[in-house]
Parts: structure tokens; C-alpha cells; sequence
């Protein structure tokens, strides 16, 4: 994920890595992680996503963190 992700800009680097952070992985130990506020998360997740919306069907979650069906398997 890293080498993928060197190559993006800061602003498409931030929903890159949200989108891919399991919130629900070891019982929700990472629930909370990183520690910021919860309207910079929904800024974060929501807001600098939205000018690529289509990328983020590929990503392992969905904006509140939880796993999502992959877009490319049956």
C-alpha cells in the first residue's frame, strides 16, 4: 500500500488511507484510531474524498470505516 500511495498527492493520500483503515479489525481495538476529532474524520473521509467518489468503490471500507464488499469479486 505504501509504494501505491507515495505517488498521490496529501489530499488524495488522507482518503486513501481512511478508506482502507478497518475500524472493526481485533473487536474494534483500532476503532478510534488515529485519535482525532470526529469532524475532522468526516471532513477527512467525506469531503477530500469527494472529488474522486469513484476511486473509493475499489476500497476495502466505506467511509465510516466498517468493510465493504470488494467492488471487483463476486
Amino acid at each position: 500500500m505504501r509504494k501505491a500511495s507515495v505517488h498521490l498527492p496529501k489530499t488524495e493520500q488522507l482518503p486513501f488511507f481512511f478508506f482502507n483503515v478497518d475500524r472493526t479489525f481485533e473487536e474494534g481495538l483500532w476503532e478510534h484510531w488515529p485519535p482525532i476529532p470526529g469532524p475532522v474524520r468526516w471532513v477527512l473521509a467525506r469531503v477530500m474524498a469527494w472529488k474522486h467518489a469513484g476511486w473509493w468503490r475499489f476500497a476495502s471500507c466505506d467511509y465510516n470505516g466498517m468493510p465493504q464488499k470488494l467492488y471487483a469479486t463476486k
